[in-house]
């Protein structure tokens, strides 16, 4: 599969393990707060979670299949992280904040352009399937999402997949989480890109979208067309970050001009105060 097709994967679903994004970790956006605030309830449970009172019961309370950490990639066998991936998937698509705020811990990191910018080609995420690795505690689980994407204007169905973090509240019942995460936690994540299963599951999502690439021409031109706009915002990135650097390092070399010339003002001085000292002796 060329390289390019790969990375589209990202751009189309968000996806994961090293073909996409990961709803981890994420910076908080600018506040685009329109002076509405929601109704909160504070829950413990690995921080403060944002949820509005009026939140539906996602499903009935998760029992735990196996044990935490045990490396086993299980295919839907949680009902209730299975319905609130499709609620979640539906939402982003939809654009519906509302209810995205119901199921997530911290709402303030949903960068809405983002997907505002998405849900324009966009159509639908069909096909839901959830492979759940079960995470380092036992209200922790790694979820890689396998979506089929209907694009706009395209009639293929794009394969994605897609990774998110998800624990449990107080009650038992299933959230999105987004935000920070301790080193721990972040080196489980990354290891488990390593699980054979995850690898395997990865490979076939590739395959399945290397063949619809290669069956629909509006999806191979879709699928371009991204690629340059990716390709080019990341050269307009890394441009910004050059300059920042540029213009970091000729603030540093003016501080230490500025240093030297104040030593040299300072050796003048003592010179001339010598001097002055020697005149006085004569």
């Amino acid at each position: 599969m060329k390289l390019k097709y790969k990375k589209m994967i990202l751009i189309i679903s968000m996806s994961a393990m090293g073909i996409g994004m990961v709803t981890l970790s994420l910076s908080k956006p600018k506040d685009k707060s329109d002076g509405k605030k929601a109704d909160t309830v504070m829950v413990t449970a690995e921080g403060t979670q944002d949820k509005s009172t009026d939140v539906e019961d996602t499903a009935a309370k998760i029992e735990l299949v196996g044990q935490p950490g045990d490396g086993v990639l299980r295919m839907d066998i949680y009902p209730a992280i299975n319905e609130l991936v499709k609620k979640y998937m539906s939402a982003k698509g939809s654009c519906d904040y509302d209810t995205l705020r119901t199921l997530v811990n911290d709402s303030s990191v949903i960068d809405e352009d983002d997907l505002r910018a998405k849900s324009e080609y966009i159509e639908d995420y069909r096909n839901i399937v959830c492979y759940t690795l079960n995470g380092p505690t036992e209200d922790s689980f790694i979820v890689y999402v396998y979506e089929d994407l209907k694009i706009l204007n395209v009639n293929t169905l794009a394969p994605g997949m897609t990774r998110l973090y998800i624990k449990l509240d107080e009650s038992g019942s299933p959230y999105v989480y987004l935000g920070a995460i301790d080193d721990e936690t972040q080196n489980f994540i990354k290891e488990a890109s390593n699980n054979q299963s995850v690898i395997d599951v990865i490979d076939s999502v590739n395959k399945k979208l290397d063949e619809a690439i290669t069956k629909d021409e509006d999806l191979k031109k879709f699928i371009e067309e991204r690629s340059s706009a990716a390709a080019s915002e990341d050269s307009k990135s890394s441009d910004k970050s050059d300059k920042k650097a540029t213009k970091d390092d000729e603030k540093d070399n003016k501080s230490d001009e500025k240093t030297t010339k104040d030593k040299k003002s300072t050796k003048s001085d003592k010179q001339d105060s010598k001097s002055s000292d020697e005149g006085s002796n004569n």
